[in-house]
């Protein structure tokens, strides 16, 4: 989250000895002291919670607040509208996720709530990855043309001949296409991206068959774990 104005604000002093926390009337004086910002008090009330809680769903680009009681203890309250960005963020963050989310149709969800840099960055990727998938499948038809031209009807030579020197999802898609009157090459290439998304090394091993196209958010390194 960008903060437009920079600021300087004491919220909170702690004892090195003790992990004691100051109270805000000794803070007070010290911000005054350093002409400085102090963090903002609220009534310990119900009713102020609420207010604070209604308050801050409804902030946009802000996190939100972390709130110190007087006896010490904090919690986090965070604005509906970062918590769908950082959802968000985190969906993407693995190449094989956001491949899953293109192929299940569920991309657009994501991107809407996406910084306009990011979600360019986004579609560019599904784009590359669906030129690929076309790409591959009118490679995958034409290789399959050359073999029946080849072998016929004759599949038995072309598993001994041919087949093994072929990619296995290639060599799968032809044995299914043989005797198929019409057979659809580019969801069988979508059938075998799909089975090839457990790990990153499987993606990176199953990368030809969307033309090489890479989505990297940050560092990032996959999860074989």
């Amino acid at each position: 989250m960008d903060h437009p104005v920079d600021r300087l604000v004491l919220i909170a002093i702690r004892s090195i000895i003790t992990g004691d926390y100051m109270g805000i009337p000794g803070m007070r004086g010290i911000a005054e002291a350093m002409n400085i910002d102090l963090v903002s008090e609220y009534p310990g009330t119900v009713e102020s919670m609420a207010a604070l809680v209604a308050e801050t769903e409804t902030l946009i680009g802000q996190e939100g607040w972390v709130i110190r009681f007087d006896d010490g203890d904090m919690l986090k309250i965070k604005a509906d509208d970062y918590r769908r960005k950082h959802s968000a963020k985190d969906s993407i963050t693995m190449e094989k996720n956001v491949i899953e989310m293109i192929l299940a149709e569920k991309l657009d969800d994501c991107k809407s709530v996406l910084d306009i840099d990011l979600r360019r960055r986004l579609e560019q990727f599904e784009t590359d990855f669906w030129h690929g998938i076309r790409d591959t499948g009118a490679q995958w038809a034409l290789a399959f043309y050359d073999v029946k031209r080849k072998f016929g009807d004759d599949r038995k030579a072309f598993a001994i001949e041919w087949a093994p020197g072929f990619e296995s999802n290639l060599r799968s898609a032809m044995f299914r296409a043989w005797d198929a009157a019409e057979f659809d090459w580019q969801t069988a290439i979508v059938d075998a991206v799909k089975k090839n998304l457990g790990t990153q090394t499987k993606v990176d091993a199953a990368r030809g068959m969307w033309g090489g196209a890479k989505w990297s958010y940050g560092n990032n390194t996959g999860d074989d774990e």
